[in-house]
């Protein structure tokens, strides 16, 4: 899943995290939902595979989760 030679790259969660850090330049903390919906706007992501993304990216550090379901770039 996080490279995978049967899928589009652009589906991968290497790519797809890049793509939130660096909306997160912008913005350092965002809504949970908020954040999803300013990917969607550019990118068509599932929300599933945008779930999985954030795991990855809090898995290696890169965001954090605050209590009131905000997300917070550690980067």
């Amino acid at each position: 899943m996080i490279l995978s030679n049967n899928s589009n790259p652009k589906n991968s969660l290497y790519f797809i995290g890049g793509i939130i850090l660096t909306l997160m330049k912008k913005k350092e903390e965002y809504d949970y939902l908020e954040l999803y919906t300013e990917l969607r706007n550019n990118h068509n992501i599932s929300f599933q595979l945008y779930n999985y993304v954030l795991d990855w990216l809090y898995l290696i550090s890169a965001i954090k989760f605050d209590e009131k379901e905000g997300v917070i770039k550690c980067l």
